[in-house]
């Protein structure tokens, strides 16, 4: 998975589609870092954006995409796309960011 080092700015994080073309293909996935909590950016199926943090509701471990679920490396924890725990310990669901597609980009209101 890329990582992309982000500004935010106004409470937003904008990602311009034309610098980051693997963003485009349905599937893919990269981890945005910024001064704040690291978020998954994930590329639906259908098309889709959806912005889900990458802190494990468990103890705060960095989660990752594998195969087709998010999983947390310290604990096993397991995530669905949507973010709903689906294999504990964690019992919570990660937090979801508003995500919207703008002008050849996504915007994700933190």
């Amino acid at each position: 998975m890329s990582v992309l080092h982000v500004a935010i700015s106004e409470n937003r994080i904008r990602i311009d589609l034309d610098k980051y073309p693997d963003l485009r293909k349905n599937g893919s996935s990269v981890l945005l870092k910024s001064s704040r909590d690291p978020i998954l950016l994930l590329h639906m199926s259908n098309g889709e954006y959806r912005a889900l943090s990458a802190i494990c509701t468990h103890l705060s471990c960095n989660i990752r995409m594998s195969g087709k679920v998010l999983q947390c490396p310290c604990h096993g924890s397991t995530f669905d796309l949507d973010g709903n725990a689906i294999r504990g310990p964690a019992q919570r669901p990660l937090k979801i960011y508003e995500s919207r597609r703008l002008d050849g980009a996504v915007e994700i209101l933190l």
